[in-house]
C-alpha cells in the first residue's frame, strides 16, 4: 500500500518557472491554480522553493496585464460576477484587485444593482421581469426598491 497524502507529480522546470514568473508579475496564488492546473500546495511549494514570500490576497499596486484588464473591464461595466468568469479567479479575488487600486469597497453599490435600480425607477417593467432580466431573485429586486424608497424618503 502506497503512502498516503500528497501526489509525488513532477513539474517541469519549464511550468515551474513560468509559475514563479506569473507569481512575480503579480498573479495571485488563486489564478495561478486555474492558470496552471495545479493544486495549491503545489502552487504555493513552486513559488516558496523560488525564494518568494507568499502573500495571500492581492498585492497593492500590482500592475500585473491581467489585474490591468480586470479594472479597465469593471470600468467598461462589467460586474464581478462577470470578471470572475471571464478571467476564471473567484469573485473574492476581483475584489481584492478593485479594492487594491480603491476602485470598489465592500459596501459600494455594484453596477448590476445600479442598473436594477434605474430599472425600478423607470417603472417600464415588472420586478419579476427586472429580476429575469438580470439573473437575480425577485427578492433581491424588492430589497433594491426598499432601499431606494428609505434613501429617497
Amino acid at each position: 500500500m502506497g503512502k498516503r497524502g500528497r501526489n509525488p507529480m513532477i513539474v517541469s522546470d519549464e511550468l515551474k518557472n513560468a509559475i514563479v514568473r506569473d507569481y512575480r508579475r503579480g498573479i495571485c496564488i488563486t489564478q495561478l491554480i486555474n492558470i496552471h492546473g495545479l493544486k495549491r500546495w503545489r502552487i504555493t511549494e513552486i513559488v516558496k522553493s523560488s525564494g518568494e514570500t507568499v502573500k495571500t490576497g492581492v498585492r497593492k499596486g500590482s500592475n500585473s496585464l491581467m489585474h490591468e484588464s480586470i479594472k479597465q473591464d469593471y470600468k467598461d461595466g462589467l460586474d464581478t460576477t462577470a470578471l470572475a468568469q471571464k478571467y476564471k479567479c473567484s469573485r473574492i479575488c476581483i475584489y481584492k484587485i478593485l479594492e487594491a487600486d480603491n476602485l470598489i469597497n465592500g459596501r459600494d453599490i455594484t453596477y448590476k444593482s445600479k442598473r436594477i435600480m434605474a430599472d425600478i425607477k423607470s417603472g417600464d417593467l415588472s420586478l419579476s421581469e427586472i429580476a429575469r432580466r438580470y439573473g437575480v431573485s425577485r427578492q433581491r429586486v424588492f430589497t433594491l426598491k426598499e432601499r431606494m424608497e428609505k434613501e429617497n424618503g
